[in-house]
C-alpha cells in the first residue's frame, strides 16, 4: 500500500540517555586528523582493523566511545606525504567502513555474555520478568551479527524494546556525525574528490546523518594567531573558522623518563616510532605568547631519544607508525 499522502520517511528511534549534559567522541583511523578535547568533546585515539579484538589499544578505547551519547567520526580526505595512513593510502569511504564494522564486531562480542546470563536466568531459570528482555536481545543478535547492520539502522524497535536498549548502550545504536579533515587549500576552494563519495555513502548506509567538511590543518594555523589576524586571514581566504579549539595533551610523568618513554606514556606508537621531541618550556611559551614567537626567539629545541624530560616541557613528539603498510608507488 503506497504512503499516504504528506508522509516522509520514517524517522529512527532515538536510542541513549536523554539529559541536559552531553558528552560526544571523536573517532576515526589514526593520523586523519582528529581534534583533541574539549570541554565535552572527548578526543579517542585512532581505531584501527582489528580494535575489537584487542588490536592497538583497541578494548581500552572502543570502552571510552561506550561513555559518549553519540560520536562524530572524523575521517581524512587530504593528502600528505609525511603523515601516514595506516592503512596506506588515503580513502575515507574505506576508513568509514573500517570504523563501522568495529562497532559493529564490539557490540557482536559484547552481546554474548548478556544473552548467556538471560539465558540462565529467564529460560532455564524460568524467570519470566527477564523473558521478554531475553528475546529482545535474541532480535538485537540477529539484526548485528546475521544482517551485520548497526542498531540505530532499525527504525522499528518499539517503546519496550527502546527501554531494553537504553539498558544496555550499544556502540552502533549511538548517533554519529561525519566530520570530514580536507587540506587548507580544499577546505577554502570548497571541492575535493571524495566529498560527494563520502555523502552518497552516508546517504546509503546512515540515511539523515550530517556531513561536515573540517580543516585540522587551517585551525592549526589559527591557533597561533591573534582574533584580528585570524578575521584578516579567513576574509581574504573566503573562509570561515570551524572555530575548534585544540589544546595539548597534559600528561603527569615520573621524574627521569627519556622523551623515547615519555613519549609511551601518551601512546605506544609514539615510543615505538619515536624520532624526535620538540622542545619549548611552559615559561617561554608564557612569556613570548606564542609558538612560533618561541621559535624566534631560539628557545625551541629539537632533541633525541636521550633527552630526559624536565617539569614545565610542552612536548611535540615526531614518530613514525610502527609496522604501517608502505604507500603504493604511484
Amino acid at each position: 500500500m503506497p504512503p499516504k499522502k504528506g508522509e516522509g520517511p520514517k524517522q529512527p528511534p532515538l536510542i541513549g540517555r536523554f539529559g541536559t549534559s552531553l558528552k560526544i567522541g571523536i573517532v576515526g583511523l589514526p593520523n586523519v586528523g582528529k581534534v583533541p578535547a574539549f570541554l565535552n568533546v572527548v578526543d579517542i585515539a585512532g581505531l584501527v582493523k582489528g580494535a575489537h579484538a584487542g588490536q592497538g589499544l583497541g578494548n581500552a578505547f572502543l570502552s571510552h566511545i561506550s561513555a559518549c551519547d553519540g560520536i562524530f567520526h572524523m575521517t581524512r580526505a587530504f593528502e600528505d606525504e609525511d603523515i601516514i595512513h595506516v592503512e596506506g593510502n588515503v580513502d575515507p569511504v574505506r576508513d568509514i567502513e573500517i570504523i563501522h564494522e568495529e562497532l559493529r564486531l564490539k557490540d557482536e562480542e559484547s552481546l554474548g555474555p548478556i544473552i548467556d546470563k538471560l539465558e540462565k536466568t529467564a529460560v532455564r531459570g524460568g524467570d519470566k520478568k527477564l523473558k521478554p528482555e531475553y528475546d529482545i536481545m535474541l532480535k538485537v543478535k540477529n539484526w548485528i551479527s546475521e544482517e551485520k547492520k548497526h542498531v540505530r539502522f532499525y527504525n522499528d524497535w518499539n517503546e519496550k524494546e527502546i527501554d531494553v536498549l537504553n539498558k544496555y548502550l550499544f556502540l552502533t545504536s549511538k548517533p554519529m556525525i561525519y566530520l570530514v579533515n580536507l587540506s587548507e587549500k580544499d577546505y577554502i576552494r570548497k571541492k575535493n574528490k571524495w566529498l560527494i563519495k563520502i555523502k552518497e555513502w552516508v546517504d546509503a548506509h546512515d540515511p539523515g546523518a550530517m556531513v561536515i567538511p573540517v580543516s585540522g590543518g587551517l585551525e592549526a594555523k589559527l591557533q597561533d594567531m591573534t582574533d584580528e589576524e585570524k578575521d584578516k586571514y579567513c576574509e581574504e581566504a573566503k573562509t570561515q573558522s570551524w572555530n575548534i579549539s585544540s589544546q595539548r595533551d597534559q600528561t603527569r610523568l615520573e621524574r627521569g623518563l627519556k622523551a623515547p618513554q615519555a613519549a609511551g606514556k601518551i601512546h605506544t606508537d609514539f615510543e615505538k616510532g619515536f624520532i624526535m621531541a620538540e622542545v619549548m618550556k611552559f615559561q617561554d611559551f608564557k612569556e613570548e605568547g606564542t609558538e612560533n614567537a618561541v621559535k624566534a626567539a631560539g628557545k625551541y629545541r629539537q632533541l633525541g631519544r636521550n633527552y630526559i624530560v624536565e617539569d614545565g616541557d610542552i612536548i611535540f613528539f615526531k614518530f613514525n607508525t610502527p609496522n604501517a603498510p608502505k604507500a603504493a608507488k604511484k
